[in-house]
C-alpha cells in the first residue's frame, strides 16, 4: 500500500517550476531571446538560462500524475477543478475592471466576457490541456492500477522512446512540441507510471544535479552548433533538444521530480511551503492575463540582450523570484476571500449535488 503524507519537496518543486515558468516567458515574450546577438555571450547566457528552465511544463504535468495516480481507488474532486475556474476568472475579470477603469482604449471590445471562458479563448493553452486531462484522470488512474510492475516499467521506457526521442525530432503524432492536450495527458500517464514502479527510488540523489546540468549543455551545445541531422528524409534541426518533447528536457524534468521528491525538510521549512504551494499555479495564470502578457512583459527586458552574462542572469532570475513571489502573496489573499465567502464549500456542494442527480439519473 502506497504511503499518503505529503510530500513538501513535490510542493516545492510546484513553486519551482513556476519560477521556471516566469523566467521563460522573461527570456522569451521579455525580448532578450530575439534581442541577443548570434554567437555572442549574452546569447549563450540566455540560451541557457532558456534550455535550463525549458523543464518546467513537463515537471508540473509530471507532478500532477505522480500525486494524483493511488494504488486504491479515489474519488476525484471536480469541485477543486471548479475552484480553479473561478480562480482564473477572478483574476481575469479583476485586472481587465482595473484596465477598464485606468486605460479604457487598451481594453479589446468583449474582453470582459472571454474573461469567463478561460479554456476556450486560447489564452493559458496550458489551463486548455488540462480541462482535457481531468476528463482522462478516473479511466487513466484505472487502467494504470490493472498494469503490474514490471510492465509498467516497460510502458515508460517505451513511451520516453517513441513519444519522446522519436517525437522531438519526426512530429509524427502532432504533439505540437509540446503545447497539446495529448502531450499534457502522456506525461501525466508517465507521472503515474514512476510513482506506481517506484522508478524515481532508483535515481541517488547526489546524481540528480550532475545529470540536470549535463542534460541542458548538451541541448545547449546542440543549439548553439546549429547543426541537424536527417533519418528517413525527416530533418532535425538546431531546436531537436530545445522543446518540450524532447528527450533532454523530458530527462531533465524526471530528474527534477526526483531530486525533490527525496528533499526531507524542517517543520519551519514545510509550514512555509504549506503557506506557498497552493498559490504555484496563480502564477502562471497572472504571467500569461492578457494585459500582463502585452503590457508588462512583452520586450520588457529587450535592453537586457546587449548587457553582460551576469546581469542577464541576476535580472531575468531576480524578477522572475519577485513574480512568483509577489502572485503567491496575493493568491494568499484571494483564497482568504474565497474563504470568508464560503465559495470552497459551495464547490463541494455543488460537485455533491450533481454526483445525487447523476448518479440518480443512471440508476
Amino acid at each position: 500500500m502506497m504511503k499518503r503524507e505529503r510530500n513538501y519537496g513535490i510542493d516545492l518543486l510546484r513553486l519551482v517550476s513556476m519560477l521556471y515558468v516566469v523566467l521563460l516567458h522573461t527570456l522569451g515574450q521579455g525580448g532578450v531571446l530575439e534581442g541577443a546577438a548570434n554567437g555572442s555571450a549574452s546569447y549563450r547566457t540566455a540560451w541557457f538560462l532558456e534550455i535550463w528552465a525549458y523543464c518546467a511544463v513537463d515537471i508540473f504535468a509530471l507532478i500532477s500524475g505522480y500525486v494524483g495516480y493511488t494504488e486504491e481507488p479515489k474519488r476525484f474532486r471536480y469541485s477543486s477543478c471548479l475552484l480553479l475556474w473561478l480562480q482564473v476568472v477572478f483574476y481575469n475579470a479583476a485586472v481587465t475592471a482595473f484596465m477598464l477603469y485606468y486605460r479604457p482604449e487598451a481594453v479589446p471590445k468583449g474582453q470582459l466576457l472571454k474573461c469567463f471562458f478561460p479554456v476556450f479563448t486560447g489564452q493559458y493553452w496550458y489551463l486548455t490541456a488540462y480541462a482535457a486531462l481531468v476528463l482522462c484522470i478516473p479511466l487513466m488512474n484505472h487502467m494504470l492500477r490493472g498494469v503490474d510492475r514490471k510492465t509498467t516499467v516497460l510502458l515508460f521506457w517505451v513511451f520516453f522512446l517513441v513519444f519522446s526521442v522519436t517525437e522531438s525530432y519526426a512530429k509524427l503524432f502532432e504533439f505540437k512540441k509540446g503545447y497539446s492536450a495529448a502531450w499534457v495527458i502522456l506525461l501525466y500517464v508517465m507521472g503515474g507510471m514512476l510513482k506506481k514502479a517506484r522508478m524515481l527510488e532508483k535515481i541517488r540523489i547526489y546524481l540528480a544535479v550532475p545529470g540536470i546540468i549535463v542534460l541542458a549543455g548538451a541541448a545547449l551545445l546542440w543549439k548553439l552548433s546549429g547543426k541537424g541531422f536527417m533519418i528517413l528524409d525527416v530533418k532535425a534541426g538546431a531546436d531537436w533538444l530545445v522543446c518540450y518533447t524532447s528527450p533532454t528536457v523530458l530527462g531533465a524534468a524526471i530528474l527534477h521530480l526526483a531530486l525533490f521528491e527525496k528533499l526531507r525538510l524542517r517543520e519551519g521549512q514545510r509550514k512555509l511551503i504549506r503557506f506557498l504551494a497552493p498559490g504555484a499555479f496563480a502564477v502562471y495564470i497572472l504571467n500569461c492575463q492578457y494585459f500582463v502578457w502585452r503590457l508588462v512583459m512583452k520586450e520588457r527586458f529587450a535592453a537586457l540582450s546587449e548587457a553582460s552574462p551576469l546581469r542577464i542572469a541576476v535580472v531575468s532570475v531576480g524578477f522572475s523570484l519577485l513574480f512568483v513571489f509577489a502572485s503567491v502573496m496575493l493568491d494568499a489573499g484571494r483564497r482568504g476571500l474565497f474563504r470568508l465567502l464560503r465559495i470552497p464549500w459551495l464547490a463541494e456542494k455543488a460537485e455533491e449535488q450533481c454526483r445525487k442527480r447523476f448518479e440518480k439519473t443512471a440508476a
